[in-house]
């Protein structure tokens, strides 16, 4: 933004006294990309003031007065004030302006130019001093921000009764102290509608200086709860957006939600997140919480540092910001309209009767937008506007929050469209296929030749040539009689722009006329009715759309993008009733590559993704199977769904799928994957503190595989059997064990001498609690090697994990305070994990990285990973990691600034912890820490 012929655009003359206004308006304008001459940048230790002064102001393009009575109290300000109007008093050049931060009266030599009003810090007073710092360029002054809104639904510009939420929105994004705002509500209660109201009232003063405008929704609004949705194509699509390349972008949740903050704190950007519920759990005891692990990491970043805004709309308040509410998170749940406000929207579908019907009429539908929107329609086409007509609407059958007056009238659609428009009718259902936009090429499949029974009849027969060249040129006219058994392209478009009419069809989202969508609330309704109704239409549909997004994509994609079609197909197909195949042909053989990678999670990070395809083949996530499928697949996607959601930190979720397998395993006498189910819920146990169900299901374990020949798992499940000993205090046992367990393994691989993978890094962590750190660097160099060229992500990390925690305690020993070696490799090793997908193994690296930042007293560093192990324990209720977190806690509390009472607070929980879950390794810790506490 600089002119060439200065260093700085804008020098801040104020009085020191008014430092806390002037010091976040300094940031919030170096932010936006003034550069600012500040006295607290600009003057170092020693400078002499006056000159630097001096220089400041002939090094500024400009000039801002912060006056104030404090400024006209002080001699430094009008020292400056004279400099600057002595250069130039007319002020030709517009180099200075006044901000006024109170009622003060303006000296006679500033009083005939006008100032900006900073009393309240709006932000047009913020975009006014923009303006004024920018060169006199009209094309630049008017240069709007990168915007992408075509993700969001599309909605009527008509909004009634919203004027205070309306302000409170704009109160928000003018505020630099409020960075999240969320809108909860309801399904059809109007928060879309709010929301693109206001952001068209945003276009008209260019976002206020915004750089960059986005959305995204996820889609369901509606009455769903059993949805499995995922952030991958998000984060995705807007990092692309951002600029960064595919091959740039992080496979971890984590780190792809710290680039997209990273890139939202540099530039102002206002990010919307549309229809947010998908993505958290559904009421009950985590209720509101994310289960998406990298949007509650983008979430919890943007509202610590967002510039900007992050604008959320959700059925539930998302619980896991509860702490941020009233601060740099506001919230508003969106009630249903007024009485005066649904009158005036039902008048606007002209529909009239008297005051007291009128407001009876809101009433009766609980004021809930949709519903009236589609009353006031009905009414206005079916019964000439006649309010009183609306005794002919269905009763109501479903909860009204659930979106239940909706449903009544679309019911009374119904009745009318079967006789007057069953073409219509026919769309309606199609759309109740989708749970998103239907692009043109899928709805063509449904409307081809021959017709299905009972569904297309109406409209089979129509092409597409036609079809968004007729829409387009007979969007404004009303539908045509359709008495003849088949209708033709003409038709189909005064069909379709009747239902958009009728608001039961979305508008046009902007160009892209062959698109049709609708409410969710709408796709739903008649998508059940479809499959309640007429099962063989609704089976026979699916086929089709199974048959059309199988082929759009390669046969193995490499890409998420084109990885979309194949989840699409498994969805449709399973609706089809074909799960069997969808597993076999499409999910097994080309999303998971015949088995032998996992390549949607360790290679492309979208293990949310993949979750969200396996939950097709599920009644109810993650407990009972749908349709027919054999035994075998049925364990096969028991335990996959169990990786999938360890991987996703979803760990109170893993046990029912785990134990679900493992009974099919069992009764076929699969005792090798019955094993391996048997060691994972042992180290789930583990991770919920409930050690001894854990030593049971590593016993479990080694029973199953001594039922067959595998020399190799023996050993390694004999080392778990010593890692749960271990973390349970008993470390003879333990070591007894891991050295039984090394020795198998050397029976049966002559090559490798020391356990390696997480059974080596278990062992060496009981070394290391023994200060053998000496051996432990000998073995992890050792396994190191042997592992770096695999694609084994999980045993590089830890190996890297126990090098550095080695090499710690080698420098806390040796008292070399030469902790390089270990900040190299705890720092890769938490890169690692993440890259591995790790999270269930994550807090290991933070919490080691945690403590040598503290010994290297960087305390802040230390608290972040602190704050992320406590963030990855409270969603996967991880009860020996949080013990580890509070003991940690505590020694930082104590390092940095000796404070015993937080330190007090931490320990006493961690004991409390020790006690519950028989966390016996760390009775030695919590002894010494409450020695400490009382010296």
């Amino acid at each position: 933004m600089s002119d060439t012929k200065y260093e700085y655009d804008l020098f801040l003359s104020h009085s020191s006294k008014d430092k806390s206004v002037v010091r976040p308006l300094a940031e919030r304008l170096d932010k936006d990309g003034v550069k600012v001459w500040f006295d607290e940048w600009d003057i170092q230790p020693a400078d002499n003031i006056f000159l630097e002064i001096e220089k400041g102001l002939k090094k500024s393009h400009k000039v801002a007065f912060i006056m104030s009575d404090n400024f006209l109290k002080h001699e430094w300000p009008e020292f400056e004030r004279n400099t600057v109007m002595f250069r130039n008093p007319s002020n030709s050049q517009r180099r200075f302006v006044c901000l006024k931060l109170d009622d003060c009266t303006l000296p006679e030599t500033l009083e005939l130019f006008k100032y900006i009003d900073y009393s309240q810090e709006t932000n047009k007073a913020y975009t006014q001093l923009l303006d004024f710092c920018k060169p006199k360029n009209k094309s630049n002054q008017n240069k709007k921000p990168i915007i992408s809104l075509s993700h969001l639904p599309n909605t009527s510009k008509d909004l009634f009764g919203r004027d205070n939420e309306l302000k409170k929105l704009s109160d928000a994004w003018e505020n630099p102290d409020i960075r999240l705002f969320s809108l909860v509500a309801w399904g059809g209660v109007g928060k879309s509608a709010l929301v693109n109201r206001w952001l068209g009232l945003q276009d008209r003063v260019n976002y206020s200086w915004a750089k960059r405008v986005y959305g995204w929704s996820f889609y369901s609004q509606g009455t769903k709860e059993d949805r499995q949705a995922s952030s991958d194509h998000f984060f995705a699509s807007i990092l692309d957006w951002f600029g960064v390349p595919k091959e740039e972008q992080p496979n971890n949740g984590h780190d792809r939600a710290m680039m997209l903050a990273n890139k939202c704190e540099k530039q102002k950007t206002l990010l919307i997140l549309d229809g947010m519920e998908p993505l958290q759990f559904t009421p009950g005891a985590m209720g509101g919480g994310l289960r998406d692990g990298g949007m509650a990491t983008l979430l919890k970043e943007l509202v610590r540092r967002m510039n900007g805004l992050c604008l959320i709309t959700t059925r539930w308040a998302i619980t896991d910001l509860d702490q941020f509410e009233g601060g740099p998170l506001q919230r508003i749940d969106l009630e249903e309209l007024s009485v005066a406000a649904g009158v005036e929207l039902l008048k606007s579908f002209k529909v009239d009767g008297a005051a007291q019907e009128m407001e009876k009429a809101v009433t009766e539908f609980a004021g809930h937008a949709l519903a009236l929107t589609l009353l006031g329609e009905y009414l206005q086409i079916v019964h000439e506007g006649d309010v009183r007509r609306r005794d002919l609407i269905a009763d109501l059958r479903e909860e009204p929050g659930k979106g239940g007056h909706a449903r009544r009238v679309m019911d009374s659609y119904i009745k009318w469209l079967q006789v007057d428009n069953p073409a219509a009718l026919e769309i309606l259902k199609l759309m109740g296929l989708f749970d998103r936009p239907v692009p043109k090429g899928a709805m063509a499949v449904l409307r081809a030749a021959p017709a299905i029974a009972g569904l297309t009849g109406n409209i089979s027969q129509l092409g597409q040539s036609k079809w968004a060249f007729v829409i387009n040129i007979l969007r404004k006219f009303r539908i045509l009689n359709s008495n003849t058994e088949q209708i033709d392209d003409t038709q189909w478009a005064f069909t379709v722009e009747h239902l958009r009419k009728m608001r039961l069809l979305a508008p046009v989202q902007g160009e892209n006329r062959s698109v049709l969508d609708c409410h969710p609330l709408i796709r739903e309704h008649f998508g059940e009715i479809l499959q309640k109704q007429q099962p063989k239409a609704w089976q026979e549909a699916h086929n089709r759309l199974y048959e059309y997004y199988k082929n759009l994509a390669p046969h193995q994609p490499d890409t998420l993008e084109e990885m979309e079609p194949l989840f699409a197909a498994v969805a449709h197909c399973c609706r089809a009733g074909r799960h069997e195949e969808a597993l076999d042909e499409v999910y097994y053989s080309r999303i998971a590559r015949d088995g032998k990678t996992d390549y949607c999670g360790s290679i492309l990070g979208a293990y949310g993704s993949d979750l969200g395809a396996l939950a097709n083949f599920f009644k109810k996530p993650w407990q009972e199977i749908d349709g027919e499928i054999s035994d075998d697949w049925k364990a096969f996607l028991f335990s996959s769904a169990a990786f999938r959601l360890r991987a996703l930190g979803r760990f109170s979720e893993v046990v029912e799928p785990f134990k679900a397998g493992l009974a099919l395993y069992t009764a076929n006498e699969e005792w090798k994957n019955a094993a391996s189910i048997a060691i994972n819920l042992s180290d789930f146990y583990l991770n919920q503190g409930e050690v001894e169900e854990a030593l049971r299901w590593a016993k479990e374990a080694i029973d199953f595989i001594k039922k067959v020949d595998e020399s190799f798992w023996l050993a390694a499940f004999t080392a778990k059997h010593g890692d749960v000993l271990h973390q349970s205090g008993q470390l003879e046992m333990a070591e007894e064990l891991f050295q039984a367990g090394e020795s198998r393994q050397k029976e049966v691989q002559h090559d490798y001498r020391f356990l390696y993978s997480v059974w080596g890094y278990q062992y060496c962590d009981l070394l290391l609690q023994k200060g053998e750190y000496e051996e432990v660097l000998e073995r992890a160099e050792q396994t190191l090697e042997w592992v770096t060229d695999t694609e084994d992500l999980l045993s590089i990390a830890l190996d890297k994990l126990s090098l550095g925690r080695a090499y710690h305690q080698m420098s806390l020993s040796n008292k070399s305070q030469d902790f390089s070696h270990a900040d190299k490799w705890l720092n890769a090793a938490v890169k690692k994990l993440r890259q591995a997908n790790a999270l269930d193994e994550l807090p290991r690296g933070l919490l080691a990285r945690a403590a040598l930042w503290r010994d290297m007293g960087s305390f802040v560093a230390a608290r972040k990973d602190l704050a992320e192990t406590f963030d990855i324990c409270q969603r996967g209720n991880s009860l020996l990691f949080l013990t580890d977190y509070h003991l940690e806690s505590a020694r930082l509390a104590l390092a940095d600034g000796g404070d015993k009472k937080v330190a007090g607070e931490h320990l006493r929980k961690a004991r409390d912890l020790v006690d519950q879950t028989g966390y016996h390794r760390r009775d030695g810790e919590v002894e010494q820490l409450f020695f400490e506490l009382a010296c």
